[in-house]
């Protein structure tokens, strides 16, 4: 397909190459079981509260993706600034930010809506790509390691799963604390961490509390994390 549009620098540039592969009557694979972790922290443009310092990119974005890929949808994506509002009125109700950082965030979100109207795409100057996919150093087909272990010895846990991950293997450690306190999964950026209460929640469709015994709870956990990535159990004496 060539590269990304650069006119698309802020998001939607992956929509843009679907619509243009749908567009040589190409397809776009789903993979159901593939995970994406979105994570969030304060920048340029946001708080680490989730406040928006700026939705001027947002509002060029959305204005540049009505030009390039659905000129029918201007008006649907004038729409946005009615979602853009409620969610600074929910920040604003919450005491984050007040009405007149409302008006100017709103104004800059205008403002990025016009500054997309003069904004074309430089779709038709991208050359086709020659290269094949590169694979990305240190992934593909590896070993996996469940490991599961209480607040006192968290610490320890984590020291083996560190060295465990350095190994070559995927790791996926449980730390379970007393209580229904609801669990927390994440990538450490060495192994996968999951947090939470014996008795708490851990899936959005699950049971709110778990009357349930700490070595069940482990392999309720490792089962439910079995389609999602390899994760052999541990023996025993390492919980």
């Amino acid at each position: 397909m060539g590269r990304f549009d650069p006119a698309f620098r802020f998001y939607l540039d992956e929509a843009d190459v679907n619509l243009r592969l749908a567009a040589r009557g190409g397809l776009t694979a789903v993979v159901p079981g593939a995970e994406v972790h979105h994570a969030f922290a304060a920048s340029e443009r946001r708080r680490a509260d989730r406040v928006p310092l700026s939705l001027y990119e947002i509002g060029r974005a959305r204005r540049c993706s009505c030009a390039v890929m659905r000129p029918r949808r201007w008006g649907a994506a004038r729409g946005g600034g009615a979602a853009e509002r409620a969610r600074l009125w929910r920040h604003m109700l919450r005491g984050r930010i007040g009405p007149f950082r409302m008006r100017a965030l709103m104004a800059g979100l205008r403002a990025g809506w016009q500054e997309g109207l003069a904004r074309r795409s430089e779709v038709t100057s991208l050359s086709g790509g020659t290269a094949g996919f590169a694979p990305l150093p240190g992934t593909g087909p590896r070993p996996g390691l469940w490991l599961v272990s209480d607040l006192q010895g968290r610490q320890e846990a984590e020291a083996r799963a560190l060295r465990e991950s350095a190994a070559g293997r995927i790791v996926t450690l449980l730390v379970l604390s007393p209580g229904f306190r609801r669990h927390r999964n994440g990538f450490t950026g060495a192994f996968w961490l999951q947090t939470g209460g014996l008795h708490g929640r851990s899936d959005r469709k699950g049971p709110i509390f778990w009357r349930i015994s700490a070595e069940k709870r482990s392999e309720k956990e490792r089962q439910r994390l079995a389609g999602r990535r390899p994760v052999t159990g541990d023996s025993p004496t390492d919980r």
